[in-house]
């Protein structure tokens, strides 16, 4: 998923300009803990934290 919101904050997150510092997140539908992942071959994206089932972000593209 490309957004996650800030738990100090409640903001929203954009994976694109947020840093690991910023965190923890959460997810904006279940509300369960996800990590920024950060790469040079993927866009930045943030991840469930945990094995869900939340369908929140699946099939996500670039162009999304």
């Amino acid at each position: 998923m490309l957004c996650a919101k800030i738990v100090s904050t409640n903001e929203s997150a954009v994976a694109k300009f947020a840093t690991k510092a910023t965190g923890p997140f959460l997810c904006p539908e279940c509300e369960n803990e996800v990590v920024l992942r950060m790469g040079s071959v993927r866009l930045n994206h943030f991840a469930h934290k945990r094995s869900s089932h939340c369908e929140y972000g699946k099939g996500e593209t670039d162009a999304h």
